[in-house]
């Protein structure tokens, strides 16, 4: 049974509030959605003037649907963007957001997917187009994909990097989709293996960005050599770092002056910390020591000091962690408990870097709700 709403929203924010004090925040924390327990978010800043925030997200205790919710002057307005796949199955899965500069919205998702090893996977990747939040195009992708992230590229165009199953075993293939002349092409790039969560709140996923050269790079995990890649449509995989074992989850970004980030997590219920490498393209790359305790999702918010400043999720809740000297600092933005290893509640996190020094997250925290939260750094 669920908790009144009221009572829900004045727990939550009596024991976040304290946590977005001490990072240097100012702003209270907020419910998105009290109607909904989600197991996957995102968030992204809406261009324009002031710090306006797009979330989208699932429900897991719901009928199947994918919501889209956009806060203008301090107030959620929701809308579903989905609720049926073509066969039928649960819809909403690890949903992934971006927004162009000019607004235009691109949201990937899948439905529930087969991933145990052995067995036939049977789901659906989705993707979802709105130049203005309201009216959306949904389009099925490619069959059995998971592990998503969009993108735009140099000419505002859509794309999407994600794994794909292609047999009973633990190899997928990473791919790229990208929209050109009216219709999705689809391209494999390489090939690797993958995992998922014992909960199955997340699996294995890889980050997409474009390079100072304007081309669109893809950041994968490749468990077998331990390493972490970069591949492009026009360029062969590049090794960029060793990574540990419980590395799953990849983040790529590109900074002003050509540097390159990538942020490696584990996934949701597992004991795996942060792991950080910068450098540029070709060169060496430098390796900051691990952080956070159970890490299950990382976002690149901007780089200091040459190297990329990191949102992420992990058992005690939401962190920002910027550059120093020698060492990363964080701060804890939102405090969230996480469940126990088997909760599909363990996943969702989104953030977005605000238009000055801040930074805004979204998360499941208390109750299964889905939070946002901000704070200078």
């Amino acid at each position: 049974m669920r908790p009144p709403a009221a009572l829900v929203a004045c727990l939550l924010a009596c024991a976040i509030a304290p946590a977005a004090q001490a990072a240097g925040g100012s702003a209270a924390p907020q419910i998105v959605d009290l109607t909904v327990r989600p197991s996957g978010a995102d968030l992204a800043r809406l261009p324009g003037k002031g710090d306006a925030y797009a979330a989208v997200y699932d429900d897991r205790l719901a009928p199947s649907q994918l919501r889209y919710a956009e806060r203008r002057d301090g107030i959620w307005k929701v809308r579903v963007i989905a609720t049926r796949s073509i066969d039928g199955r649960p819809i909403g899965r690890e949903p992934t957001l971006a927004i162009s500069h000019h607004g235009m919205r691109l949201v990937v998702f899948r439905t529930e997917i087969n991933l145990d090893d052995g067995q036939v996977g049977n789901g659906t990747l989705y993707v979802a187009r709105s130049p203005d939040g309201v009216n959306w195009i949904v389009e099925p992708i490619d069959a059995n994909g998971f592990g998503a992230t969009p993108a735009f590229d140099a000419q505002g165009r859509p794309a999407i990097a994600y794994l794909a199953r292609v047999d009973t075993s633990t190899v997928a293939e990473v791919r790229m989709a990208h929209y050109y002349d009216g219709a999705w092409h689809i391209q494999t790039l390489a090939r690797t293996t993958f995992r998922q969560a014992s909960s199955e709140a997340n699996a294995s996923s890889v980050g997409l960005a474009l390079d100072r050269l304007q081309a669109l790079k893809v950041a994968y995990i490749d468990p077998n050599s331990h390493s972490v890649r970069l591949v492009g449509e026009d360029a062969r995989p590049q090794r960029f770092g060793t990574v540990p074992a419980t590395a799953a989850r990849a983040t790529i970004a590109f900074g002003a002056n050509g540097e390159v980030g990538v942020v490696c997590a584990g996934l949701a219920g597992e004991d795996s910390r942060l792991w950080v490498a910068t450098g540029r393209l070709g060169g060496a790359t430098r390796t900051f020591p691990a952080m956070g305790q159970s890490v299950s999702s990382a976002v690149i918010a901007g780089f200091s000091r040459g190297a990329p400043i990191v949102a992420f999720r992990d058992r005690r809740g939401a962190f920002v962690a910027v550059p120093g000297v020698r060492k990363y600092r964080s701060a804890l933005i939102a405090r969230a408990s996480r469940y126990s290893p088997s909760s599909p509640f363990n996943g969702a996190f989104g953030a977005a870097r605000t238009r000055g020094d801040g930074i805004g997250v979204a998360l499941v925290a208390s109750g299964a709700l889905l939070v946002f939260a901000e704070t200078a750094f």
